[in-house]
């Protein structure tokens, strides 16, 4: 259980750790964010503080996470996070919002189904990962750390660069940053 703990901890860790690093690395990139938080319909005035907040508690998750004592939260507070990023895309698909995918900061295709299915997985990964964390009771060897810490790290970078290994397969195209709702079929 100890090993389960620590392998999904380091994987969200590090995910996470991605997203709020490339959202504040480049002015440009924080303003992308900020730009697609707009574009699927958070109140302007709430923008900024949305944006500030999300990167807070991507934070936040990354300096808990790692952690035995404090991994639980940590897991929690991600689940949660997974959880209303699962839900806020999944309503953006289904009003056929046209808006860039901007969770690692700059680039990115059109939210989709895709991204609802990442972040439910996601989801179900931090929740798992925060009870095997309140229920672990040992120590990891340091070759099962290692072990955790490189396939985290695997699947972190899966997980960021999930769009650009579909788009290998598929005719997914970056959207313009600032896009607004896409008008129905005949109008």
């Amino acid at each position: 259980m100890e090993i389960l703990a620590l392998g999904l901890r380091l994987w969200i860790v590090l995910v996470l750790l991605a997203a709020v690093v490339g959202k504040v690395r480049r002015r440009a990139a924080w303003g992308e964010f900020r730009n697609m938080l707009a574009a699927i319909g958070v109140p302007a005035r709430l923008v900024g503080a949305t944006a500030v907040t999300v990167a807070a508690v991507e934070a936040t998750v990354v300096a808990l996470g790692p952690w035995p004592r404090t991994a639980p939260v940590g897991m929690a507070l991600a689940t949660a996070l997974f959880l209303a990023f699962t839900a806020g895309v999944a309503v953006v698909v289904r009003r056929r919002i046209t808006a860039a995918c901007r969770c690692f900061g700059a680039g990115g295709t059109q939210l989709r189904r895709l991204h609802v299915v990442r972040n439910a997985v996601l989801t179900v990964a931090a929740g798992v990962a925060a009870v095997a964390s309140a229920v672990a009771s040992g120590p990891v060897s340091l070759p099962a750390v290692l072990l955790c810490l490189v396939a985290g790290g695997v699947a972190a970078v899966l997980v960021a660069q999930l769009e650009d290994l579909v788009g290998l397969f598929s005719d997914a195209r970056p959207v313009a940053s600032g896009s607004g709702p896409r008008e129905p079929a005949g109008r």
